[in-house]
């Protein structure tokens, strides 16, 4: 969603949530009670999209030959890939194969 929020010209997004009976705010950290407020596996998503891809970054045109299974968003130094589904790629960027596991994001510097 986050690749396309950007593909559109969006520049800021919040997220946020309701935790309910001790679950996490959005799944991005766990709970902030005592001890709690550690990043979630969603939250480093979040931030290779900040730090490589943010405001005024250049982004390039991807393609990918099933873009109904796999999302990719390219800048001069970055690649993020996003499996979409519940099955496993063998995805090929040049000369190197990137395995992504079910819905797994993998942001790759090149």
């Amino acid at each position: 969603a986050m690749i396309k929020f950007l593909e559109a010209g969006g520049a800021v997004a919040f997220s946020w949530g309701w935790a309910v009976n001790g679950a996490s705010d959005s799944g991005i950290w766990t709970p902030t009670q005592a001890g709690g407020g550690k990043p979630l596996p969603v939250y480093y998503s979040y931030k290779a999209f900040k730090d490589y891809f943010g405001p005024g970054t250049q982004i390039y045109k991807t393609t990918v030959s099933d873009p109904e299974s796999i999302e990719a968003l390219a800048s001069a130094n970055h690649i993020m890939l996003v499996n979409k589904t519940t099955r496993s790629f063998n995805v090929g960027i040049g000369n190197t194969v990137v395995v992504l596991k079910p819905y797994q994001v993998e942001t790759i510097a090149y």
